[in-house]
């Protein structure tokens, strides 16, 4: 299932301030929240980040039972950070008492190999950031076309297209709770506002 984002919701938007510099400014509905300049200072990210982060807990919360706060924090920030970055589909899955490894999953797609790395490093600097923590793993950030990044309880899997529809996590783990994302909890969020 792909979702629309909304008119509203604009991340990017490049415009030539001189003859010689290029910045791409972020945009939330009509409001520029920040830029990124030649210098490739990424505060307005971080502030989007940290907006959508505090956003999406009262707009589309979690409702798994027994959740510790470290693991809703950690879904709630990987989740979060890939919205903001554009991924698609972004979902968790509750494997709890289905896999002996790990609790949860949280599954996105990026529109390319390149968008999935980006994706993928973004989430890995919110994650230590914001949380405090480092992957236990990480795989594919190369490739691209599948990332795994391991934070012992939490898999986050971002894919390109093709490879999530190859795969289907979400079909394999049908019987999974789950909770999806829906980019449009966003457009209320005001970065550095």
């Amino acid at each position: 299932m792909s979702l629309e984002v909304p008119e509203s919701i604009r991340f990017f938007a490049l415009t030539k301030t001189d003859e010689t510099k290029r910045y791409a400014k972020v945009i939330y509905g009509r409001k520029m929240i920040g830029s990124l300049n030649s210098s490739g200072d990424h505060s307005w990210e971080n502030k989007a980040i940290e907006e959508a982060v505090k956003t999406i807990p009262g707009e589309s919360p979690i409702t798994f039972e027994d959740v510790s706060t470290r693991d809703l924090e950690l879904m709630y920030v990987a989740s979060a950070t890939a919205l903001v970055k554009g991924a698609s589909d972004v979902l968790a899955l509750d494997l709890r008492g289905k896999h002996s490894l790990v609790d949860y999953l949280v599954i996105c797609t990026g529109n390319s190999e390149r968008h999935a790395r980006s994706v993928s490093e973004a989430i890995v600097e919110s994650l230590r950031r914001f949380c405090g923590e480092r992957p236990a793993l990480s795989e594919g950030l190369r490739e691209g076309n599948w990332v795994l990044l391991d934070y012992n309880s939490i898999l986050v899997n971002i894919f390109d297209g093709p490879t999530r529809s190859f795969y289907a996590l979400e079909r394999l783990w049908s019987d999974a709770e789950r909770k999806e994302f829906d980019p449009r909890v966003l457009a209320g969020v005001r970065a550095g506002s």
